[in-house]
């Protein structure tokens, strides 16, 4: 008899493990996603190509970075998600001049890239049946790239720089909206700061000019909107 009830409290106990299994199975809420994504990061700091030039870096490096984030992620509870990502700008060229003496003008232009990876968890707080507000805190790898640097003194031919960027953690907060459009697609926006004063980036010119590793960006503010798939 006592045989026969372990036998019957094993077998409900599987049942309720399984069905306990396959409720979270049901929370799980894997999705995917895409969007606009756009960067404020301001340059800082000055080089000095030469003895009588001193150029601001927020004059050669642009200010703003537009893109686009894709990502893939999961509601795993009613209140928590996790998201990883990956996030990229189009090139941006700027060019900024120094004064030096009337006949030696001295500018510097280039090319800045920005992109990297994030893993973030999130936060969710139900709003209506269709809609959210929520929370992010997470961790970037960003690197922002320089290419076609190049340094001219007037009347000098232009003289082309040699750059290293290196991907960098950064911190990553921020707080958005979601709103469900029909059962499986929905939309959302998001705003969001990155601590990407951590950057650090080296420019070469000539013999050794405005070498190492330095930081050339302050921290950045984001913006997110876009479409996904909950499924």
């Amino acid at each position: 008899m006592m045989k026969q009830v372990m036998k019957s409290l094993v077998v409900v106990g599987a049942m309720l493990a399984a069905g306990s299994t396959v409720a979270m199975m049901d929370d799980i809420k894997p999705q995917i996603g895409i969007d606009y994504y756009q960067a404020w990061m301001k340059g800082t700091g000055h080089i000095t190509p030469n003895a009588t030039s001193n150029i601001g870096v927020h004059g050669f490096t642009p200010r703003t970075y537009p893109g686009g984030t894709v990502y893939v992620g999961t509601r795993f509870m009613e209140y928590w998600g996790a998201e990883l990502g990956y996030d990229t700008s189009g090139k941006k060229s700027n060019r900024a001049s120094g004064a030096s003496t009337a006949t030696n003008n001295t500018s510097i232009g280039a090319k800045v890239q920005r992109s990297g990876a994030h893993l973030d968890l999130l936060g969710y707080l139900a709003l209506n049946e269709c809609s959210n507000a929520f929370l992010s805190l997470g961790a970037g790898w960003v690197k922002a790239k320089l290419s076609n640097v190049s340094y001219t003194t007037i009347p000098n031919a232009p003289v082309v720089a040699s750059t290293a960027s290196k991907s960098k953690t950064v911190l990553r907060v921020g707080v958005g909206a979601n709103y469900m459009l029909t059962e499986m697609v929905g939309a959302r926006v998001k705003v969001g700061y990155e601590t990407t004063s951590a950057l650090r980036n080296t420019i070469n010119i000539g013999n050794g000019i405005a070498a190492g590793s330095q930081k050339y960006f302050k921290d950045s503010t984001t913006f997110a909107a876009g479409l996904f798939a909950q499924f």
